[in-house]
């Protein structure tokens, strides 16, 4: 096979014919094989191939194996567009996109040109800043979790479907309504934001013999609030301040 020619042929497994699909290659043991559009053809065809020996690799190792083999690839450049289809957001893209000829790249490339002149200690400051801005840069690329936390019956899940755009979460007047986590993507200007509503953390109520499901549901919840980038505490204005759980504000204390 050269590189460019296209077949047109069929699939078989056994005796049984799959599809008619083309083949094209596309270089030295590389083909591409287009098949009819549903789904389940193009997996069937997958199971063919993987019982005849071949490995089935993910579309973040596929990229890696084609870009890393370009010789004008370095390792930011490399990393950028690795990471480039999984930004969540449009400017999650941008700040990809501007490391490659900007950004770290650039950065790097003045400390090379003058590193001679720079003190350790004037590269420390710009690396220490560079991972501070960092820090932004991810939750821009990659989304954040936002915790949606406080006591039983605060409008907690109320405030899930209102940023939600749509009903995600049961609302009543019964403290203990959520006692799974429920969870809805949406947009808080250039984050990509997964909201989570939680079990409201109340010793009292998750103490009741009778409420095992309950303290499980606290539990988890308080679980879920260690991980968070972000908590939305949700109080009841007409109730005293120590209406706080002390594990919830332990929880919170330093996000």
């Amino acid at each position: 096979f050269k590189a460019g020619k296209i077949l047109l042929g069929t699939i078989s497994d056994g005796t049984e014919t799959i599809d008619q699909v083309i083949i094209g290659c596309e270089g030295p043991h590389s083909f591409a094989i287009n098949c009819h559009g549903n789904p389940l053809i193009a997996e069937m065809i997958m199971q063919l191939l993987q019982r005849c020996g071949a490995k089935l690799l993910t579309a973040e190792q596929l990229l890696y194996k084609i870009l890393s083999a370009e010789k004008s690839v370095n390792t930011i450049t490399l990393e950028a567009k690795l990471t480039q289809p999984a930004a969540r957001t449009i400017e999650g893209t941008k700040i990809i996109a501007n490391q490659i000829d900007a950004g770290l790249s650039k950065k790097i490339a003045e400390w090379l040109e003058n590193i001679n002149a720079l003190s350790l200690k004037q590269i420390t400051a710009d690396a220490e800043r560079i991972l501070e801005n960092s820090r932004t840069a991810k939750l821009i690329i990659q989304g954040c979790t936002a915790v949606i936390a406080g006591p039983p019956n605060t409008g907690k899940s109320t405030l899930l479907n209102y940023l939600a755009g749509r009903q995600k979460a049961i609302v009543t007047d019964i403290k203990g309504t959520t006692r799974d986590w429920v969870t809805a993507r949406c947009r808080l200007g250039p984050l990509s934001v997964e909201l989570i509503d939680t079990a409201g953390l109340d010793e009292k109520l998750a103490a009741a013999p009778e409420n095992i499901i309950e303290k499980k549901s606290q539990e988890k919840a308080a679980q879920i609030l260690e991980k968070a980038d972000l908590v939305l505490l949700v109080l009841d204005n007409s109730q005293p301040v120590d209406q706080l759980d002390d594990r919830l504000l332990e929880k919170i204390a330093d996000k």
